[in-house]
């Protein structure tokens, strides 16, 4: 291989690493930019307060409450920025011992902590999450505020884009989240719903174990992570896996197939046709 060559083969290798999808590039003329996304994520600015009028009074000389003025908790360890009084200040969320979570000058709260971090901000604000509850403190007067932070933003291609995903028929998702029915397994309603991240299909069957799965004729996987499959098979505890028609699997871990099994022990084993294993590690067979 001469130089010329290799020359020209080399640098083929570095646009085609170069040129390989890049699903967090965001510019539109970078070789990596992958066209046709339906989703991508960049960093944005997520405002937890508009700009907001506030009142400070004489109670408790600088602490003025001012209950539900953040329509969102703080989260401690993000970092907030405030516009306060048109003067930029930037604030780590901190636990004040508490479990009260504070940004801003923690000694204006006139409060008693295990430990007091004065700084230089002019306010103290505030949130307890259990109670939804927020307040603020400041010099007596009239204030303007808003607080915002910076997060991953996900944005969407809107669904009208999406033909072929907006068109899936016969699917429906559940009332959990990450559950998903088929149209003709069994309605959810006071008495049945579905488990979170759970999929029942076919025709009248239930999913209501976390994780589950149900499939066939009027099967049921009670169980957290259970499988039932056939005909009238039924999983009922974790990672129970009933399958055949008319099978049992109360057992953890149990497994029952065949016709009209049981097996109600942990890790047990029933098989065959009217079979039941119930003991600890137990394994049926036959008829």
């Amino acid at each position: 291989m001469n130089e010329f060559t290799r020359t020209i083969i080399n640098g083929l290798k570095t646009y085609i690493q170069k040129s390989r999808g890049n699903w967090n590039q965001n510019d539109e003329t970078a070789v990596d930019y992958i066209k046709n996304r339906t989703h991508w994520t960049e960093k944005g600015v997520i405002e937890i307060l508009p700009e907001t009028i506030i009142e400070t009074t004489e109670e408790n000389d600088l602490w003025s409450i001012e209950d539900n003025i953040l329509p969102k908790m703080l989260v401690e360890g993000t970092v907030y920025t405030v516009i306060w009084n048109g003067i930029e200040y930037t604030c780590l969320a901190r636990n004040d011992g508490y479990d009260d979570i504070y940004i801003g000058n923690q000694a204006l709260s006139g409060w008693d902590f295990p430990e007091t971090i004065e700084s230089s901000e002019p306010f103290f604000i505030a949130t307890y999450a259990p109670d939804n509850w927020s307040a603020i403190a400041a010099n007596i007067g009239t204030h303007t505020a808003r607080i915002s932070y910076q997060s991953e933003v996900i944005h969407k291609i809107d669904k009208k884009y999406l033909p072929e995903i907006s068109s899936i028929k016969n699917v429906l998702d559940g009332n959990a989240e990450g559950s998903v029915r088929t149209i003709y397994s069994a309605p959810e309603d006071d008495d049945y719903v579905m488990g979170s991240s759970s999929f029942a299909e076919g025709d009248y069957t239930k999913a209501s174990g976390y994780a589950s799965h149900a499939e066939g004729v009027g099967t049921t996987a009670f169980g957290d992570a259970s499988h039932a499959e056939g005909g009238g098979a039924t999983a009922s505890n974790y990672a129970s896996h009933a399958e055949g028609s008319s099978t049992t699997a109360s057992g953890y871990a149990s497994h029952a197939e065949g016709r009209s099994t049981t097996a109600s022990g942990n890790n047990s084993h029933a098989e065959g046709g009217s079979t039941t294993a119930a003991g600890i590690a137990s394994h049926a067979e036959g008829y």
